[in-house]
């Protein structure tokens, strides 16, 4: 009997990574999976099973199916609803077909889709306002989901997506702290994407995206913030090729410009002691890019994701994925930014200037 028919239900590889040591975890589970118990599966037209060969793929609609069930394993441990994976693979497929239209290339096939999934994925993040306890409500439930999704054969409709939302809430640990009653429809709102241009020998000239094309029509605010980021960016590319500002300070304060430029968190000054940076910094050395792809991915572990943010003090969950998607973004100077972040947290730095070294 699977968990939708019964109190009782296994946990999902990697689930345990999703909530607190000292959550009750089974208490809210099953009470979520005993409130939709009751309800009769909706006859769904579903093409076969997730592993079927390239055979049963041979449609679009097919292959978008495929896609958004494996986008939604890859990217549920990113607390994302159903209709983030749809819009995400959906913006996948499109753009590599409109890619395949206009240059010629591969056609869309599942594995390309989900790659692209996952770059795409780490260009969004909960709004800074989302209490914990909300984030950790919506990993119970998305893995309540995926149970669903593997019992069932198909998604949840929406009243039954509202009505295992209930189930969590009502099942948490803490009744005075329980996620929002809307904890499962927060929207995530897109990274700012940008292409990084290296003028001359070390500066850097940021091109910011409109952050209104992937969202419609822009509001008055957002015309003013992409106007405001705009002309920071200009200020950030005059500043770092201004003559007065030599190679060495270009690298001392790197991430502070790139920060300010971006609006992304400045490091923590004199927050780290001189073992701690030498510590971190073994950590990352070499593979800096690779670590943040790795945490925006959902794939690092405890120690290297604590060595990847300490120059940054107390972040919140969308801070520390802006901090990860640039730096995955830029793997050429990722390492240069990141040990620029840590020299400035270096408490032994505090009353001196310090140079910049490699990791």
């Amino acid at each position: 009997m699977s968990g939708f028919d019964q109190p009782t239900i296994g946990t999902r590889p990697g689930a345990a990574d999703h909530v607190r040591p000292d959550d009750p975890t089974d208490v809210r589970r099953t009470s979520a999976i005993d409130s939709i118990a009751h309800l009769d599966p909706v006859v769904e037209a579903a093409p076969a099973r997730i592993d079927a060969g390239p055979a049963a793929q041979d449609s679009p609609e097919n292959l978008l199916h495929f896609a958004r069930r494996r986008a939604m394993r890859l990217v549920g441990r990113r607390a994302f609803t159903r209709d983030d994976v749809d819009d995400i693979v959906q913006e996948a497929y499109f753009g590599l077909l409109e890619a395949h239209n206009e240059r010629g290339g591969r056609t869309p096939n599942e594995k390309l889709i989900v790659d692209r999934v996952t770059k795409l994925a780490s260009r969004w993040h909960l709004p800074a306002d989302v209490r914990y306890e909300s984030f950790a409500g919506r990993r119970v439930y998305l893995g309540l989901v995926d149970e669903f999704l593997q019992v069932k054969g198909r998604m949840p409709s929406r009243v039954e997506e509202d009505v295992i939302a209930d189930g969590v809430r009502a099942g948490w640990h803490d009744p005075e702290h329980r996620p929002a009653p809307d904890f499962h429809r927060i929207s995530l709102t897109p990274h700012v994407s940008f292409d990084e241009r290296w003028c001359g020998d070390d500066a850097v000239e940021p091109a910011l995206a409109d952050p209104t094309d992937r969202v419609g029509d822009a509001t008055p605010e957002q015309v003013r913030d992409a106007d405001s980021r705009d002309e920071a960016a200009e200020a950030l590319a005059e500043r770092l090729t201004q003559a007065q500002m030599g190679a060495v300070e270009r690298r001392r304060r790197a991430w502070s410009l790139f920060a300010q430029a971006l609006g992304l968190p400045d490091a923590a000054a004199a927050s780290l002691g001189p073992r701690e940076v030498t510590a971190v910094k073994a950590v990352v050395r070499g593979r800096l890019a690779s670590i943040a792809a790795e945490y925006l991915d959902g794939e690092s572990d405890e120690r290297t994701t604590e060595a990847l943010f300490a120059p940054f003090g107390e972040c919140t969950m969308a801070q520390r994925d802006l901090i990860a998607a640039a730096l995955e973004r830029n793997p050429g100077e990722a390492e240069r930014l990141w040990t620029s972040a840590v020299n400035a947290a270096n408490r032994r730095g505090a009353s001196t200037k310090t140079t910049d070294s490699p990791v």
